[in-house]
């Protein structure tokens, strides 16, 4: 099974190269790390660099540049946002339902569906201290961030109510939880509710959490004998992490898929039971 999954907007850009022989840039900084700038696409609309390099006292991971009227203009930057009492950490700490602005409403109105419907009615879980907003989180060049993304994250941001599992992804996906249990202070069970006889879609998951202090989870979604995973942090533990923020400054999306996460290992960290 393949978790929910949303297909990103972005621009697929195809008139351009990968450079063979990339410009690059790069100085040896006495702090933390290594500057470096590579030009990894260039075209006659597009230049993109990426790397890790200061401008302004920001580390920045990479810029684009579009051609308007002859000129270059940035139309894209992602950058590492280290300030925990940024707009950005304001706005990924607040709970799903208020983050979208009409997430109650539209809980309201799949609960009424549900009745019209005869579903079976909803159950009224004790969530035995799990906590209840949770955000992906990412590896980037083996250093672990929250990411602040032009249009919707992935893995989806999640929300666990009395009865209910959401996500959220511009709009809600709501699922009725049939059972939850707490297995030990480090593993938790849900059941759901299977929503169509053909669905493909896990109905068994089981939160890890392998950090007891940043509560760091890993959500496994079994179906049969196959597992798939996903690290989350609830929303409170956003400050434990600096952020990578993508910033577009133009009417356009932004090919995000050039900014490559890290493949994680879920297994060996579930063995170690620590990032």
């Amino acid at each position: 099974m393949k978790t929910i999954q949303l297909a990103l907007l972005g621009i697929i850009i195809s008139t351009g190269a990968i450079l063979d022989s990339p410009k690059k840039k790069s100085v040896q900084n006495n702090t933390f790390f290594r500057e470096y700038k590579d030009t990894v696409l260039q075209n006659k609309y597009s230049t993109i660099i990426m790397g890790r390099f200061i401008e302004n006292d920001t580390t920045v991971i990479l810029k684009e540049y579009d051609k308007k009227n002859g000129k270059q203009c940035l139309n894209t930057i992602i950058y590492i946002e280290p300030n925990k009492n940024s707009i950005y950490y304001k706005e990924i700490a607040q709970p799903i339902f208020l983050h979208s602005g009409h997430g109650q409403y539209d809980l309201d109105a799949w609960r009424k569906y549900r009745q019209e419907k005869q579903k079976p009615p909803l159950s009224n879980i004790d969530l035995s201290g799990l906590p209840t907003d949770w955000i992906p989180l990412h590896s980037y060049k083996n250093h672990y961030y929250v990411f602040k993304p032009c249009e919707i994250d992935v893995p989806f941001r999640r929300c666990l109510t009395d009865s209910t599992l959401a996500y959220y992804s511009m709009e809600f996906y709501f699922n009725a939880i049939q059972k939850f249990e707490k297995k030990s202070n480090s593993l938790y069970h849900i059941e759901l509710e299977n929503q169509d006889a053909s669905s493909l879609s896990p109905t068994q998951i089981y939160i890890h959490i392998i950090d007891r202090q940043k509560k760091v989870a890993i959500w496994e979604y079994r179906k049969e004998n196959n597992s798939e995973y996903e690290l989350m942090i609830p929303i409170e533990s956003a400050k434990y992490f600096d952020m990578l923020v993508c910033h577009t400054f133009m009417d356009k999306f932004f090919y995000v898929k050039l900014l490559k996460f890290d493949e994680i290992d879920f297994k060996t960290l579930l063995k170690q039971k620590t990032l």
